[in-house]
């Protein structure tokens, strides 16, 4: 293994893990082997940055599926949104120094304490609870593994479901429901429950569900519940939090939830704009709602938000060219065109 480039999956690998993938950042979702291959590689650009980092988690699965390991890190990027190599470097020369005294064990290929050696570090992240339910059900779906006893009883209380007893009704089952949508009719029986429950436990839901490419019948079920609270309290972004839900849904899906938020009052507030520029940036490649939402942010806090907002708007590859065209739009107000300003000369 000396010839060939060192890289946490190698390391994972030598230990006799078969290494999964996981983003962990704004939405959890499972990557594909041969992207994270080229992105640590240096050769393919993170998806979804947060803060220009990339948030993930490596499992490491050993043949028996009886033993396993998962890392959760966050690595800095580079301009190009590509893995900083020398801070990925670094990481694996800590984690072989804490595994030291396997060290030689390590380096011949042979299993080492690999776990203990990569907790607790500076670069290690904890999600929240509802991101980890998601991942661990997302990782037993990966490994072909069947549903937890959660998930049986998940089902049974949705099946007979009233508002007394969504206390009862268990996390992980519920992140199991949600990453076997499409199985045995739970894409209904979801957008049932959907449409019953009071609005702060279908946050929680929604929080579950967001990373899914839900179907369209449970899509425009929690579309109508956003539509439903956006237009009945002005003020009220709860329902913003329940459209994290619809952020792998399908295009023009995902597309209407975004020019809904964007156009309605909460399209200003701070919650509005976070969830446009961490869940719906996609919907900014269409000219109308790049302007709009830029406006939005000058109108926010009088631009004091602006710079930070845009720079990492610009940091998103595949919306950059739609939002440096909103900023240079000749329809923009006043106020926008002031703030693109004062941005060019800080710049200078």
């Amino acid at each position: 293994m000396s010839d060939q480039l060192l890289t946490l999956q190698s390391l994972l690998e030598q230990a006799n893990f078969k290494v999964y993938a996981f983003d962990m950042g704004r939405s959890v979702v499972s990557l594909a082997p041969t992207f994270w291959t080229e992105f640590e590689h240096g050769n393919a650009a993170w998806p979804a940055p947060v803060l220009r980092y990339a948030h993930f988690a490596l499992l490491g699965v050993d043949p028996s599926k009886e033993h396993s390991i998962a890392w959760f890190f966050k690595l800095p990027l580079d301009e190009r949104a590509h893995l900083n190599l020398g801070a990925r470097d670094q990481l694996i020369e800590t984690i072989i120094q804490r595994a030291s005294d396997n060290a030689e064990a390590l380096k011949k290929g042979e299993p080492a304490d690999l776990r203990s050696a990569g907790a607790e570090l500076i670069q290690s992240i904890v999600p929240t609870t509802e991101k980890q339910a998601r991942f661990h059900a997302l990782a037993r779906k990966a490994l072909q593994l069947p549903p937890t006893e959660h998930f049986n009883r998940a089902i049974e209380l949705i099946d007979n479901y009233s508002s007394d007893n969504w206390a009862e009704l268990p996390l992980q089952g519920l992140a199991e429901l949600a990453t076997r949508h499409e199985e045995q009719g739970n894409t209904q029986r979801l957008a049932t429950l959907v449409e019953k429950l009071d609005i702060e436990p279908l946050i929680h839901l929604s929080a579950l569900i967001d990373g899914e490419p839900i179907r369209p019948l449970l899509a425009k079920q929690l579309q109508r519940r956003i539509e439903r609270h956006l237009h009945s309290d002005t003020n009220n972004t709860q329902p913003l939090h329940i459209a994290q839900a619809l952020s792998h849904a399908g295009e023009n899906l995902s597309l209407e939830a975004a020019r809904a938020i964007i156009n309605s009052s909460q399209g200003v507030s701070a919650d509005g704009i976070s969830v446009i520029s961490g869940r719906f940036w996609k919907a900014l490649q269409h000219p109308e709602l790049a302007l709009q939402f830029l406006e939005n942010i000058v109108l926010l806090d009088q631009g004091r938000s602006f710079p930070s907002a845009v720079q990492q708007l610009l940091y998103l590859t595949e919306i950059r060219p739609f939002v440096l065209a909103a900023l240079n739009d000749p329809n923009r107000s006043d106020a926008l065109a002031d703030a693109v300003n004062t941005l060019l000369q800080r710049s200078v």
